[in-house]
């Protein structure tokens, strides 16, 4: 069978066309080029001990219950593609890419790992275990993103870890390298955001998924709850009045205005002299009630115009 018909097959054959043919070959199957792969479907393919050529690329694919035991994926770029299920013990993916990719309840027993570059990996509940992942000893693999909330230690998955609950922010990329005794994992594990602070055991209290569920439920209600009061608080302090110069001065010129003639009509009025006519004192009273409410009705007008201009400013 030509190197071509391999290629071909890859690229249409079904699962069943695919496996048919595989299980008549004696020799290792190997592609001779690099090849391109886009929303293609390798449910149920068996691939395993399939070398394929490097730098192929793996787009939007779905590998649900593949069959990848030994298959060599060197140096290839895996994105947006779904493995759960499958099954990648002793699978080469040295010096590969994988983004957004789903390893969730996959076997990656001896899976080499040397050199990759993970970004946005779920390895949810997924074997591995530490002792048997060739992992580069000069910590050249990137981890970035990655979701997982526990593993199974072998394949009976008899064993787990962590021993219950769930790993805490940067445990798993500290586990996966190893950095964790396994003798006892309580003592050293850690909260690695930044703060350096050690592992609080208050952390790992949630044990199931209901528990789970109503610890998310608690933290959404807090934090819609925490949304409203800040909205509340905007709208308060939006139509909040506030004293401001523009009102206080107005006020306080007529204030003065009236106190002046005040000071002139007492100076004005003295009870012990008669000479100065009454006419002429009602006149000075009359005219400064007059300037006095004209200053008074002039400050309100303007204060009143300046507090409906800023109000609609800030809408």
């Amino acid at each position: 069978m030509s190197s071509t018909n391999i290629n071909d097959l890859l690229q249409k054959a079904s699962a069943n066309e695919w496996n048919q043919w595989k299980q008549e070959q004696k020799e290792t199957l190997k592609t001779t080029n690099s090849l391109a792969f886009s929303r293609r479907p390798f449910q149920k393919f068996d691939l395993s001990n399939v070398v394929f050529y490097p730098y192929s690329s793996f787009n939007d694919c779905c590998f649900i219950g593949t069959d990848l035991r030994g298959t060599i994926l060197r140096s290839v770029t895996i994105n947006n593609s779904d493995f759960t299920g499958a099954d990648l013990s002793k699978t080469d993916l040295s010096s590969s890419e994988l983004t957004d990719v789903n390893l969730s309840h996959t076997d990656l027993t001896d899976v080499d790992i040397t050199y990759v570059k993970l970004t946005k990996v779920k390895f949810n509940q997924c074997v591995i275990n530490p002792k048997k992942v060739n992992f580069s000893e000069i910590l050249k693999t990137e981890l970035k993103d990655i979701e997982c909330d526990f593993v199974y230690l072998n394949k009976s998955k008899t064993e787990r870890y962590p021993p219950s609950g769930y790993f805490v922010a940067g445990e798993f990329e500290k586990f996966i390298k190893g950095e964790i005794d396994m003798d006892n994992p309580q003592t050293n594990r850690k909260l690695l955001d930044g703060s350096g602070d050690h592992f609080r055991s208050e952390l790992n209290i949630v044990n199931t998924d209901a528990e789970r569920n109503q610890l998310q439920n608690e933290v959404n209600f807090l934090r819609k709850r925490l949304e409203s009061m800040e909205l509340q608080e905007k709208i308060y302090n939006h139509t909040r009045v506030k004293p401001r110069l523009e009102i206080i001065l107005p006020i306080c010129i007529v204030s003065i205005v009236f106190l002046v003639f005040s000071s002139i009509l007492i100076n004005k009025v003295d009870k012990q002299k008669i000479e100065v006519s009454v006419n002429y004192d009602v006149g000075i009273i009359m005219g400064g009630l007059l300037t006095g409410s004209a200053a008074l009705i002039a400050a309100l007008s303007y204060a009143k115009r300046n507090h409906t201009s800023n109000q609609n400013n800030r809408e």
